[in-house]
């Protein structure tokens, strides 16, 4: 008896999260179908993993093969470390509702650019010349 694929989960090796639109590979005439964030670990489908493991080499790392009517215990939907590990952290400060990888951090890693910041400087007035 054949077993059907549900999904293969991947690693991404490389240096930051990667957000994956599908189907791989995209191109600008396809229409998209959705895409699947790594941090470090996500499910793809299972035509659209093997694409991405026979292009990307040594950055895509197949971890697992999850068939139907499996239980997916630990299963990654998230995509965050925290929800691997199990425990849970305070949230991101910028306001996108994710908890932080990290105890101790106050944000995602590139999230701390949506924070708004305090000007260092005040801002000139609207009829103010510069000297």
């Amino acid at each position: 008896m054949e077993r059907k694929v549900k999904f293969l989960r991947i690693k991404w090796n490389g240096k930051t999260p990667r957000t994956f639109s599908l189907p791989i590979p995209f191109i600008s005439l396809s229409e998209k179908e959705g895409e699947v964030f790594c941090n470090p670990i996500g499910d793809f489908p299972p035509a659209d993993g093997e694409r991405l493991l026979d292009m990307e080499g040594s950055l895509a790392e197949l971890i697992e093969t999850i068939y139907e009517g499996e239980t997916t215990k630990g299963a990654n939907t998230t995509g965050t470390v925290s929800s691997v590990l199990g425990v849970q952290f305070s949230f991101c400060q910028c306001g996108c509702g994710k908890s932080v990888a990290k105890e101790g951090n106050r944000f995602i890693r590139g999230h701390s650019a949506r924070y708004p910041k305090a000007p260092s400087q005040p801002q000139p007035e609207a009829g103010a010349v510069p000297v």
